[in-house]
């Protein structure tokens, strides 16, 4: 009888050991997002032993305040819960990609992307306006990017936000753009700026509605240029600049070079598109070995129109929607009802994106969707590598 209960005992104490090592690996599995250090932290160089987190040895240190991406989290053997984080920080005091462990008490998310009201995604990092007119973010511009960070905490009086691949745009209501990193063709268009886009290519309406491309711009609709000063919104990732007219109409200029190289299907009747609240452009690739231009609008009504008809009908079922944003494999809108709906071959991003509520916008990049919540905060989808490529 006293070898049976002691039998039962040590099985029971199993379980119970099994049940608390089962939670230790639920916690691992967490990816925490985005977090800034509360104090200056020793960043240790880690190493998972028998299960679980041997800290090791400090590899570097972080100064307070340093913007970090938390991948997961473990237990240590010390009985600490660690993360482990990717940063872009030298010991000279620049910041470059490097990764390690630090305890969890040292990172918060605590006032990191709140009062947001703007954000824009760019292929190696974003940009999110602020409500008092600041700007914060993250991003890799060229491996060395201390004066990404240094920038940005000297910008006020901000109005709007541009992320390109690689460089970064802040424009204030004077028409004064400030650029870090470096943008296709360089930076040379001057100030009184209405509207800045820029991808592989960047397209700059001046106040007087003059417009700057680095590569020279044919209207494909309207056949004369409008007037650019009713432009409200510009979009340009790799080729045409997509405008969106302060009267709901649109407008598309592309390369002369390039616009005998539209897909198959042609560019859509822009006459039809009237009444429209939110544009996008994109060169979409639905498999590797090809690609075409893909236009997307959102009417005042709630309905969604994507040209061509091959990628609107990843679509089909979406309720009213109120914003749309593209990228090279996946569409993303923000229905009335707060909801975000996501479809395309990137499929984790779009798993995770349609499980997001009380979401008032969203910009797309290739490896990763950043969502604007009705509160001011921000969500996020996808891959955040800060390392070179």
């Amino acid at each position: 009888m006293k070898k049976m209960k002691g039998r039962l005992l040590f099985t029971l104490l199993l379980v119970a050991a099994l049940a608390v090592l089962l939670c230790c690996h639920a916690v691992a599995d967490e990816t925490v997002g985005f977090a800034v250090t509360r104090e200056s932290v020793n960043v240790r160089s880690g190493a998972i032993v028998q299960g679980l987190l041997d800290p090791g040895a400090a590899a570097y240190r972080l100064a307070a305040n340093t913007v970090i991406y938390v991948f997961d989290t473990h237990e240590g053997n010390d009985g600490q819960i660690w993360y482990h984080i990717t940063c872009q920080h030298n010991d000279d005091g620049t910041l470059r990609a490097r990764q390690g462990w630090i305890p969890s008490g040292m990172a918060s998310t605590e006032g990191l992307f709140e009062n947001v009201t703007a954000v824009s995604a760019g292929q190696d990092g974003f940009l999110a306006l602020r409500a008092d007119g600041t700007v914060t973010g993250c991003a890799r511009i060229t491996g060395a990017t201390a004066s990404f960070y240094r920038d940005l905490e000297k910008l006020s009086g901000i109005t709007s936000v541009w992320a390109g691949d690689g460089c970064y745009a802040a424009l204030d209501a004077e028409g004064k753009e400030t650029v870090i990193g470096t943008s296709p063709n360089g930076t040379g268009f001057g100030g009184d700026i209405l509207l800045d886009a820029f991808g592989s290519e960047r397209t700059v309406v001046k106040k007087d509605g003059k417009i700057y491309s680095t590569n020279p711009l044919t209207f494909v609709y309207p056949a004369e240029q409008p007037d650019m000063t009713k432009a409200a919104a510009l979009f340009q990732r790799q080729k045409s600049a997509f405008f969106l007219m302060a009267d709901g109409s649109v407008a598309c200029a592309s390369p002369e070079s390039d616009i005998s190289l539209i897909m198959p299907e042609g560019y859509p009747d822009f006459s039809l598109w009237t009444n429209v609240v939110s544009i996008d452009t994109v060169m979409w690739h639905p498999q590797d070995v090809y690609f075409y231009e893909v236009f997307a609008a959102v009417f005042a009504d709630g309905t969604l129109r994507v040209h061509p008809r091959a990628v609107e009908r990843l679509t089909d079922g979406w309720p009213e929607v109120v914003q749309v944003s593209l990228a090279s494999d996946y569409i993303v809108a923000v229905g009335r009802d707060g909801r975000a709906y996501a479809a395309g071959r990137s499929e984790d991003i779009v798993k995770e994106v349609n499980e997001w509520t009380d979401i008032a916008s969203v910009s797309a990049a290739d490896k990763y969707c950043v969502g604007l919540k009705k509160d001011g905060t921000l969500v996020f989808s996808g891959k955040f590598d800060f390392e070179k490529n």
